[in-house]
């Protein structure tokens, strides 16, 4: 049984590091192509940081074709493979419930993470998606002030899962306590130790 575990604990460590190395080859392969001359990187609207240059039209780097290669594989992809992993785990979760005849509490407050996940992605990086293609294939030109803002909401996106997760995680909060209580436990044994060694000094000189 314990083989058992240790084989399926050993594949699933495999697979994650599997799915872990596809995400940065994914990465690089959205990334990577204006240094090929596909694409180009410049300063963003307000010289807040270095993107891609959504706003320059060079028919050399083939900007218009690599802003819709980014659209595809940046935007609608991963918000279909958001989707449709989290659907899988709701319905998989659904199926668990069904068998095992529990409340679906548990199904229901995942299912409400998963569409707060969803929404706080779309919100964070639709504005952007819009002004790149707006600003490429409609000659849109916003001002600095203006072009910033969705710059500025999409760059906020990576704080929003771990706000979510730990919010709508039962299990979050306590492994927080556990945390602080072993670090309490820890940083009083010292103190009750230093009491116990006072004491018997004190002992020993009564003596």
């Amino acid at each position: 049984m314990h083989s058992l575990y240790s084989l399926k604990l050993s594949a699933s460590n495999r697979n994650a590091m599997i799915l872990g190395f596809v995400v940065w080859i994914y990465a690089l392969c959205l990334s990577l192509p204006p240094l090929i001359d596909w694409g180009s990187y410049g300063p963003e609207a307000g010289n807040v940081s270095c993107s891609v240059s959504w706003e320059v039209h060079d028919p050399v780097t083939k900007s218009e074709s690599y802003i819709g290669f980014l659209f595809m594989f940046g935007l609608v992809v991963p918000i279909l493979v958001i989707t449709s992993s989290y659907v899988a785990i709701i319905l998989t979760l659904r199926k668990v419930r069904k068998r095992a005849g529990a409340s679906g509490r548990r199904e229901a407050k995942i299912t409400k993470m998963v569409a707060l996940m969803i929404t706080a992605f779309l919100l964070a990086w639709s504005p952007y998606a819009a002004l790149a293609l707006a600003a490429q294939y409609f000659d849109a030109k916003p001002s600095a002030s203006v072009a910033v803002l969705p710059a500025l909401l999409a760059k906020s996106s990576i704080c929003y899962n771990p706000i979510i997760y730990a919010g709508l995680n039962n299990q979050f909060p306590r492994s927080l306590k556990k945390i602080f209580d072993m670090r309490m436990s820890r940083t009083m044994v010292p103190d009750s130790q230093n009491t116990a060694l006072t004491m018997m000094n004190r002992q020993e000189q009564r003596n």
